[in-house]
């Protein structure tokens, strides 16, 4: 059996482009994860600013004169404050170990973006040393046939028109 005519052409093609599309695929999921965490902790960092400038309200009035309605409203917002930071605090870790997480998952995509790219070029080179060498080199044979043919036809031209010239011609007498 001839080893050129089994269907690996589309099979190393096929290789090689499905490595490519996962690389992109790698590529663009680890964007998404690394865009999606990134405006999750701005959204975080704008609370936090928030809840800094309540508790500055909060802290103002803690030493001045209130009544009894101002004082009990000024508890509650003070404990709705507290509420708030104890929750900031804990997203704000979860967010922290997300990060952790993302660094980890960086390093094994850039892992898996080296172990495709290095069996993307694999398929690209099995696919032109097993398919398309030979027709690389059918190709360069039919076009040497070509030019070997070309080249005898302008000898040709060359020696009958060399030999044209050399014979004389007769011309009419008037």
């Amino acid at each position: 059996m001839d080893p050129t005519s089994l269907p690996t052409d589309n099979l190393y093609k096929f290789w090689a482009l499905a490595c490519l599309l996962a690389m992109g695929a790698l590529w663009y999921a680890m964007q998404k994860k690394l865009d999606r965490h990134g405006s999750e902790r701005l959204k975080i960092k704008l609370e936090m600013v928030k809840q800094a400038e309540v508790w500055s309200f909060i802290n103002r009035d803690r030493n001045a004169p209130m009544d009894r309605k101002y004082a009990d409203e000024w508890l509650t917002h003070e404990r709705e404050a507290t509420i708030k930071d104890v929750e900031l605090t804990r997203i704000a870790g979860d967010l922290d170990e997300k990060k952790r997480h993302l660094e980890r998952a960086k390093v094994k995509t850039f892992g898996w973006l080296v172990v495709l790219f290095i069996a993307t070029l694999v398929g690209f080179i099995f696919w032109y040393r097993n398919v398309q060498w030979f027709q690389d080199e059918v190709t360069l044979d039919s076009w040497r046939e070509q030019k070997a043919k070309a080249d005898l036809a302008i000898i040709e031209l060359a020696k009958a028109k060399k030999a044209t010239a050399s014979t004389p011609t007769a011309h009419p007498s008037p």
